[in-house]
């Protein structure tokens, strides 16, 4: 069901990875919770479980924290 949509996903970092420096963000849907610190990052479909939501506040404190590093 999702196919096209990976496929889409592929295309498009396929045109972003062509610059010096880059990094991919799509955090799932975003809610008004609270910070707390704690996220998963990457994408892996062995075993494990997928969250679908996260905080703007947590996805900011990722997003942020990728400039640090």
């Amino acid at each position: 069901m999702l196919g096209l949509v990976f496929a889409d996903h592929e295309t498009q970092e396929s045109y972003i990875k062509e610059s010096l420096e880059w990094i991919i963000v799509r955090p799932a849907a975003l809610t008004d919770v609270e910070y707390t610190g704690s996220y998963q990052h990457g994408y892996s479909t062995e075993g494990k479980t997928v969250t679908n939501i996260i905080s703007r506040a947590d996805a900011a404190d990722f997003m942020l924290k990728q400039f640090s590093e």
